[in-house]
């Protein structure tokens, strides 16, 4: 089984023990994808799909199953409205029948807050299914000397990160004095 399969089959368990009150599901697809750092889960509207259908797409920068079938419950509760309501009443109205708790638009250190029936639901899928076949993308950090070089005012404190070869005249010196775009005054240096 794939990632995509597997979501597949975590959310037809999710549907039984989590949204058992939902009669009418719109049509729904899984991916995981790059998504950047700080977000957890995105899903798309029917009308942003050449598909016509909803597609959620979950970090690839975390592989606890847990923790991602939790991010599928908030995408799938967007997915419910087809992205219509934000995280605004319809969508907290759902969130909280699946589990979810408040703040819905923000993780506490990278965890979505849940209750205790909404814990016990996910670990049964994650019992039934096993761990999901996913290792966890780590980031490439940023090269050195690339755009880590600044220029400050010593008069106003204006300040512009730019590359190595940003920071010296045309004759090769370091820049020195030279006018700040803030103030004005000669006072900008390359640190």
């Amino acid at each position: 089984m794939n990632r995509e399969e597997y979501l597949i089959n975590a959310f037809a368990l999710l549907k039984q023990l989590v949204f058992a009150h939902v009669t009418d599901w719109p049509e729904v697809k899984f991916s995981i994808s790059d998504l950047p750092k700080s977000t957890l889960g995105i899903c798309y509207s029917r009308a942003a799909s050449t598909a016509g259908i909803n597609e959620i797409f979950i970090t690839a920068f975390c592989s606890d199953s847990e923790k991602i079938l939790k991010i599928m419950v908030h995408e799938l509760c967007h997915a419910l409205d087809d992205c219509q309501s934000g995280h605004g009443k319809p969508f907290k109205w759902e969130a909280t029948l699946a589990g979810l708790r408040a703040p819905f638009a923000t993780a506490i250190n990278g965890d979505l807050a849940t209750s205790q029936e909404l814990d016990e639901s996910v670990t049964a899928i994650v019992e039934s299914l096993g761990p999901i076949p996913h290792s966890e993308l780590k980031k490439p950090t940023p090269k050195k000397g690339r755009n880590n070089h600044k220029l400050v005012c010593a008069t106003c404190g204006w300040q512009a990160n730019t590359s190595k070869k940003h920071i010296v005249t045309a004759l090769g010196h370091p820049i020195v004095n030279a006018t700040c775009f803030a103030c004005y005054a000669p006072t900008v240096n390359a640190v």
